[in-house]
């Protein structure tokens, strides 16, 4: 049972890491939080925040996203956390190589951030699908996942920045925990993904 489904895990973390390395380009759907998570990362939230205490205009903040804005406004929550871990990665590594001066590097590395949390999810799913199901043989995860990384789609949108990707982090924790058994705090994932996502 646990075997199967770490190489269930494996199976999904291979064929997605496939997709996120052998496409490395962006849809225009993403165009939006992959240009908000440039921003964090290599700008911060610092010149937006003293433009919104000290009353500035901000119109002339460094932001991409601002000079090339998308039709519909959304919210910054996942690039914030994208861009900000990225920071954290770019200063343990810095001693090595300078991050900041490879973009591509951290367009990847952003998206296989996204795809860690997605995976947790899925991992944290198949486990409660084995709670749940597979009580003598717990293997239903482990099929889960195996099913889940031969598929084209999710493996390939597990590292993409759109908003319904954001969202799905949050959704699956939502179907775990309501699988097992804790349907306030699934509620409450399933409110977070609809309210901020």
């Amino acid at each position: 049972g646990l075997s199967l489904r770490r190489v269930g895990l494996a199976a999904l973390i291979l064929t997605s890491l496939v997709s996120l390395i052998t496409c490395p380009y962006s849809k225009v759907e993403e165009s939006f939080n992959l240009q908000a998570t440039h921003d964090v990362f290599y700008h911060g939230i610092r010149p937006a925040l003293f433009a919104a205490w000290s009353g500035h205009s901000g119109s002339d903040l460094p932001y991409d996203h601002l000079q090339y804005p998308g039709v519909v406004p959304r919210t910054f929550t996942g690039p914030i956390i994208l861009g900000y871990a990225c920071q954290i990665i770019s200063m343990l590594v810095c001693p090595l190589f300078d991050l900041a001066a490879r973009p591509l590097l951290v367009q990847a590395l952003s998206r296989g951030i996204l795809l860690a949390f997605n995976i947790h999810a899925m991992y944290r799913l198949a486990i409660a699908a084995d709670n749940k199901f597979g009580q003598n043989n717990p293997i239903v995860g482990a099929y889960l996942l195996l099913v889940t990384a031969v598929q084209f789609h999710l493996p390939f949108y597990l590292s993409r920045m759109l908003p319904n990707v954001f969202a799905l982090i949050l959704v699956i924790h939502a179907y775990a925990d309501w699988l097992s058994g804790r349907s306030r705090r699934a509620a409450a994932w399933l409110v977070a993904a609809t309210s901020i996502f």
